[in-house]
């Protein structure tokens, strides 16, 4: 058995809840992908009820974990961030400022509104989906100078770019 002091250091230090985590997801994703997946299957299945009185809420386990967990991760998540933005790395207005700022450029390069493409690009529409994808030439250095050829300029979700 792990000594009682043992747990007590490895609980203070600052990457055991991050060391906890990735250890617990990663012992799912085995006992998912293993032949015992049925295991698993069953205790996500498995309903769990609060009640106070008449009151009463059952749901299975999962959506327990969707809803609830889920919920106090995030609020977990912004009191960290607020303590930074406070206190710590981000608490100057230059560091604070990089955080936003790389994902709006991003936007800024690679998104493109489908309903009025640059000049440059076309439309194509799949069968199979009803949104359409804008596929951009992009301009690559040669030997012999500026060559255009089709190659997809930017990946973002939802949006498929690919050479035609």
């Amino acid at each position: 058995m792990v000594p009682l002091t043992a747990i007590r250091e490895f609980l203070r230090l600052e990457a055991a809840g991050g060391i906890v985590l990735v250890g617990t997801a990663a012992a799912a994703i085995l006992l998912a992908n293993s032949p015992l997946s049925w295991l698993y299957d069953g205790l996500l299945a498995t309903p769990v009820v609060v009640q106070v009185g008449a009151l009463s809420l059952s749901k299975p386990l999962l959506l327990w974990v969707n809803d609830g967990l889920m919920a106090v991760f995030f609020f977990l998540v912004g009191l960290e961030i607020k303590r930074e933005v406070l206190e710590g790395e981000l608490s100057s207005l230059a560091q604070t400022a990089l955080p936003p700022t790389a994902p709006a450029a991003g936007n800024a390069v690679c998104d493109r509104d489908d309903s009025s493409p640059s000049r440059n690009s076309r439309l194509i529409s799949s069968p199979t989906r009803k949104k359409k994808t804008a596929i951009s030439p992009s301009l690559t250095q040669s030997s012999s100078g500026l060559e255009s050829e089709r190659a997809p300029t930017c990946t973002t979700t939802g949006v498929a770019r690919r050479p035609s």
